[in-house]
């Protein structure tokens, strides 16, 4: 039976994490950027990273990234990633 499974990579990361949920993963991710208001890219403009937002984004496209700020740098943000695996 296969599983879906979300990776999140990040220049502050040793090691990619993985997560069996998105709840799991955005809190994660919430804690890990240490903001109170995390950034989603929307067609090249920055809007707040609410969970609803953020696994809407996720489920439709099958990665996200998560900024820290609105600036939408790369140095400052967190990528995810949705893989299947074979459980």
């Amino acid at each position: 039976m296969a599983k879906t499974v979300y990776i999140a990579q990040s220049n502050y990361l040793d090691v990619p994490k993985v997560f069996g949920n998105v709840k799991a993963l955005y809190d994660f991710a919430l804690g890990f950027v240490n903001t109170e208001t995390p950034h989603l890219d929307r067609e090249g403009k920055p809007y707040p990273a609410t969970y609803s937002r953020f696994n809407t984004q996720l489920k439709r496209q099958g990665f996200t990234t998560l900024y820290t700020s609105n600036s939408i740098s790369v140095e400052d943000s967190i990528k995810v990633d949705t893989t299947t695996i074979n459980a």
